[in-house]
């Protein structure tokens, strides 16, 4: 058996909580220590190999990052959109790379999504952040920012950038951020470096900026865990924030997400069921898509050039019984806990959609709520464990 996601069709289209759209994700101007592109093999062009500590990014192509008329991106991105907005209807887009920022007019992409869905989301590692960027993106009131930033001292930072130079400048960025009202996320993996610090973390975060930010920590997965996954046994830092969870509510997770969180660092796999490939699509600047916006593992076809090999994967492709499965089946999937893992809390009933918007304004609008409770109603309706075999 397998999931109809026929049931999800409204006029139409299929009904979905979010995309998360990938650009240029081979192009960065970092190169994290933790980095997940050197063991995924999505695509051809996803090989990344370490030389001298850095992986093989492509900087060279800065005449290939523009998103204006004449050029090839442009014309690449705004196909697939049309394409996607044809076939599904989502409240909330992420828009990520890569580096996202280093796509020349990326605001201007920004805009147009921003007159379409209710959320548009773009994550960056904050390098490119500066008064000019804020100033074309200031004014787009549904723009939210998840910026990647492990720790407020480079100490805890270091797994991500190479200087304290540079660390200070992801400061700066989420000032300004933070400054221009412009309502911000903070991504953080959790890693050995920087566990025993959170605590501190969190008090600067909340000394300096109330609740003008949210801090969202989640452990560092996959392949690069082996070697920067915090010891099971020294899990301090995070227990600390669960105990003091009252103090840091305006700025961290919920505290179910929390334990759960240390729970799964603790057995290092997870325990529950995630509905995250069936409320999301990832797809790529190149139309691949792929089920699941947390792991690159197969391609379910190119949106634009075989619209109907990805429609009919959906759901029938035997990947969606794997990653939905309970409890988890795939490696891929026990080694995974991250943000959206909230979803999975709601979604099986332990949160409210209340507890579920303070925490992440990204779930705050009508059309987000809304589609997050159409959601729950069919999922309770469908016998997963007819799935789980």
């Amino acid at each position: 058996m397998h999931f109809e996601f026929d049931c999800l069709k409204n006029d139409e289209k299929y009904r979905q909580l979010f995309l998360d759209f990938i650009v240029k994700e081979e192009i960065c101007n970092l190169n994290c220590d933790y980095c997940m592109n050197e063991n995924n093999n999505l695509k051809e062009t996803h090989i990344f190999q370490r030389k001298d500590g850095r992986l093989n990014f492509r900087l060279d192509k800065a005449n290939e990052l523009v998103y204006e008329e004449g050029y090839q991106l442009k014309q690449d991105i705004d196909s697939i959109l049309e394409k996607y907005e044809h076939i599904f209807n989502a409240p909330v887009i992420k828009v990520s790379g890569g580096e996202i920022l280093m796509v020349k007019n990326i605001d201007k992409l920004v805009k147009r999504l921003a007159e379409s869905y209710e959320v548009v989301q773009l994550l960056t590692n904050g390098v490119l952040v500066n008064e000019n960027f804020i100033g074309k993106i200031k004014d787009i009131k549904n723009l939210h920012v998840q910026l990647s930033l492990d720790g407020h001292i480079y100490e805890m930072n270091c797994n991500r950038v190479k200087s304290n130079e540079m660390h200070n400048r992801i400061l700066r960025a989420l000032d300004l951020l933070v400054t221009n009202k412009i309502i911000t996320e903070v991504y953080c993996v959790i890693t050995k470096q920087n566990i025993d610090y959170l605590p501190q973390y969190a008090e600067y975060l909340l000394n300096k900026y109330g609740s003008s930010v949210k801090l969202f920590p989640f452990p560092v997965r996959q392949k690069p865990g082996e070697k920067f996954f915090s010891d099971e046994n020294n899990l301090k830092g995070v227990e600390i924030l669960i105990e003091n969870h009252e103090r840091y509510q305006e700025i961290l997770p919920p505290k179910l997400y929390m334990e759960e969180l240390c729970l799964f660092m603790k057995k290092r796999k997870r325990m529950g069921r995630c509905y995250i490939p069936l409320v999301a699509n990832q797809i790529f600047d190149d139309g691949v898509v792929t089920p699941c916006p947390n792991c690159w593992t197969i391609q379910l076809g190119n949106l634009v050039e075989e619209t109907e090999k990805v429609t009919s994967s959906l759901g029938t492709n035997r990947i969606y019984n794997l990653m939905i499965h309970h409890p988890p089946a795939a490696p891929f999937c026990r080694s995974c806990y991250t943000e959206v893992d909230v979803l999975n809390l709601y979604f099986d009933g332990r949160l409210t959609l209340e507890e579920l918007e303070l925490s992440r304004p990204l779930f705050k609008g009508a059309r987000v709520k809304k589609r997050l409770e159409e959601m729950k109603k069919i999922f309770q309706m469908v016998d997963f464990k007819q799935l789980d075999i």
